[in-house]
């Protein structure tokens, strides 16, 4: 019984310390890989308003989200692919809404920055 808990002890303490990389569009370091990513996140930073990137999968495929102003009322979100292709957008002041199914279908995989 006491080798049992020594095991699960030393594997509990091993496994403390490891970070578990996420691969986003075939890098673990997205926000310094991704030139075009860099770019607004970068510009994002600098307008002081709340903001937030975050990764999902959409249809089978890495897709981020960059909504740049959260809690705008007039805020337009934009999907964009790995490439820096624009897949969808919502909001803005004419209520776009381009993949009506994206809240129902599209799962979260990590957020990569947030700024309240």
């Amino acid at each position: 019984m006491k080798r049992i808990f020594y095991i699960l002890l030393v594997t509990f303490a091993l496994s403390c310390g490891k970070e578990e990389k996420i691969e986003i569009c075939n890098t673990d370091k997205p926000l310094e890989q991704i030139s075009w990513l860099k770019s607004i996140v970068q510009s994002i930073m600098d307008n002081g308003s709340p903001s937030e990137v975050v990764v999902f999968v959409y249809k089978g495929n890495d897709v981020i989200l960059i909504n740049p102003c959260m809690g705008c009322a007039d805020g337009l979100t934009t999907v964009y692919d790995c490439n820096g292709n624009e897949i969808c957008k919502f909001g803005g002041i004419a209520g776009f809404n381009t993949c009506p199914d994206f809240d129902q279908t599209a799962v979260e995989k990590t957020v990569l920055f947030r700024k309240n």
